[in-house]
């Protein structure tokens, strides 16, 4: 039995999300799949190819912190606002190191060896004993075989699984979806279809720009 801030297994769903709301929190952010994001950098390069690097941790609690404030601005409820800061928490789950680049790469080679998102998928699921995560029939990501977002859902159950949590629907949907739906790129906007999602989803956008803004700055 895995010893964490909620001892044996603990179900969770919208009944009590908001009360042990700081604990899933504190389970997250203490596994070694969260620690791991402080050694992950986002790569900005100025014109003279000078780095300039903030890791992917820093990123993952500026925008969860700016995904919750959008959501207290807008109106929504303490629900809503704590729901898109743990989706803000857990949307960078499964990134890579060196930013993107180390995602297509991851990508690209897992397809020159003929391995299907589907395969990884399934792969990872047995190698982490998450037999939930197993999948039948055809997959809808078959234009890659690695995307960190649908990597960062799966990390996100592993981390569950290994804390003895189980989140009851319909709230463990609204915060996986909430995860895929962050990265603009790859989840076209008629996908978004819970406001809730686009918290992080923007957060996110506006921490990237911020990013090359900064690189651009201290070339001056």
């Amino acid at each position: 039995m895995v010893n964490n801030e909620f001892g044996d297994v603990f179900v969770i769903d919208e009944s009590n999300f908001l009360e042990n709301f700081d604990k899933l929190i504190s389970v997250i952010k203490n596994s070694s799949e969260y620690q791991k994001l402080a050694d992950c950098t986002q790569m900005i390069f100025d014109k003279k190819g000078n780095a300039k690097v903030m890791n992917r941790q820093t990123h993952t609690e500026l925008v969860a912190k700016l995904a919750s404030n959008l959501a207290k601005k807008m109106g929504f409820s303490e629900f809503d606002q704590k729901l898109a800061e743990l989706i803000g928490i857990c949307h960078d789950l499964g990134h890579t190191a060196f930013g993107h680049d180390g995602e297509t790469r991851i990508d690209k080679t897992l397809k020159y060896n003929e391995i299907s998102a589907k395969d990884w998928n399934n792969a990872y699921a047995m190698m982490s004993n998450v037999p939930e995560l197993l999948l039948e029939g055809e997959y809808d990501e078959l234009d890659h075989s690695f995307e960190h977002h649908a990597h960062s859902r799966r990390v996100f159950r592993k981390i569950l699984k290994d804390n003895n949590i189980v989140i009851k629907e319909p709230l463990l949907s609204k915060i996986e979806w909430g995860i895929l739906c962050h990265s603009e790129s790859r989840t076209p906007n008629e996908k978004v279809t819970d406001k809730i999602w686009t918290f992080t989803r923007y957060a996110d956008k506006f921490y990237a720009f911020t990013d090359i803004l900064d690189t651009m700055r201290s070339e001056n």
